[in-house]
């Protein structure tokens, strides 16, 4: 009896001590395998645990991350349109100014 008490705490110290990667794995954290080698390094310690534990809850950051891309991306196409729209506009202007200077030569 008291080797079948010992064998269910180990197993129960084991699943609290990897707890922070089962979480990871439910919520489909892409980066689950660096949180197991982080949890096995450093969850000894009850800080590096409680670290685990927030990094496999924290949300993951690739959609901020993509979000954050097409706003740069929207914003450079923006500016490449204006800077296209200033140059044929300034090419509109050169042509309706050369167009007014040949036509005032002729006379």
């Amino acid at each position: 009896m008291p080797v079948l008490v010992t064998m269910i705490c180990t197993l129960a110290a084991v699943g609290v001590y990897f707890l922070p990667l089962i979480v990871a794995v439910q919520r489909k954290q892409r980066n689950f395998l660096t949180l197991a080698l982080f949890n096995v390094l450093v969850g000894w310690t009850a800080i590096g645990w409680i670290a685990a534990m927030l990094w496999a809850r924290h949300p993951e950051i690739v959609g901020r991350i993509a979000r954050t891309l097409r706003r740069y991306r929207r914003r450079q196409i923006q500016a490449t349109v204006a800077s296209i729209v200033a140059r044929s506009q300034a090419r509109a202007d050169e042509s309706t100014k050369s167009r007014h200077a040949s036509s005032y030569s002729n006379f």
